[in-house]
């Protein structure tokens, strides 16, 4: 069985201090980061395939990832 525990609290920071992003999750073995929300869905026409905005937990900007990327093919 696996369990998930919360992220640690962000602190209270400065304005435009820079914090260090959360350490990754170990699932099987792997890091895996968790995702906030998905901001954003377009089509890639180019490459055939549909792009997410992914804002990823402790990470301020969100990224523009596939879904392979993301774990969802």
């Amino acid at each position: 069985m696996l369990v998930l525990r919360p992220a640690a609290p962000i602190l209270d920071a400065l304005p435009r201090q820079i914090q260090d992003p959360p350490p990754p999750v170990k699932v099987d073995g792997e890091d895996k980061y968790l995702i906030e929300r998905v901001n954003d869905i377009k089509y890639n026409k180019r490459k055939y395939k549909y792009m997410y905005l992914i804002k990823w937990r402790g990470f301020t900007k969100p990224l523009w990832e596939s879904a392979n990327s993301i774990g969802l093919i």
